[in-house]
């Protein structure tokens, strides 16, 4: 039996009892489905959810530690699409085929930015966002508030460098957080 739906969605088939059946649905701009349902002896309502074609969602996650980034902002071609969940996720619509810019910036983080043709099988972007190298200076001083030149500096338990005729020593790319 074929059918089309009505303007709620619904379509009513008369079925036998005690019947296994195979059930494929499609519409226009939709991912079709398809599935087997088991009639008992009793009337049945059965709902499906189709998909949108358009349907494209992002997952933001950190990139050292694969958690997910809530909150961050996800632009397509300059215009703010939304924020990600808790999950660090999103979903929206774009058109496959067509080429876009796609920009995720979180603070603490430096910034995603890709342009990219959506293809009929794009369902899911991962974005990977890394946090930006700061740099840190320490000062060494004696109690009487004089720099100390040749002081050792230790990070992390291992010798990074001496301090400058200053008292200063500059490490370099420490990562944010």
């Amino acid at each position: 039996q074929n059918k089309i739906t009505d303007t709620n969605g619904a379509a009513t088939f008369g079925v036998r009892g005690a019947t296994l059946y195979t059930i494929e649905i499609a519409g226009s701009n939709y991912q079709s489905r398809s599935g087997t349902i088991e009639i008992g002896s009793v009337n049945a309502d059965v709902q499906y959810l189709l998909l949108s074609n358009n349907r494209l969602s992002f997952v933001v996650r950190d990139q050292g530690t694969l958690k997910p980034i809530p909150d961050a902002d996800v632009r397509i071609d300059t215009v703010l699409a939304g924020k990600t969940d808790a999950n660090g996720v999103l979903t929206t619509q774009a058109v496959r085929g067509k080429t876009y810019t796609f920009d995720v910036t979180r603070e603490g983080y430096q910034p995603y930015s890709i342009a990219r043709t959506i293809s009929d099988t794009d369902a899911l972007l991962s974005v990977l966002m890394s946090k930006p190298p700061v740099g840190v200076v320490i000062y060494v001083i004696d109690e009487s508030t004089s720099p100390v030149a040749g002081a050792e500096v230790y990070l992390n338990g291992t010798l990074s460098g001496t301090t400058n005729q200053y008292g200063g020593y500059t490490i370099a790319g420490i990562v944010f957080g």
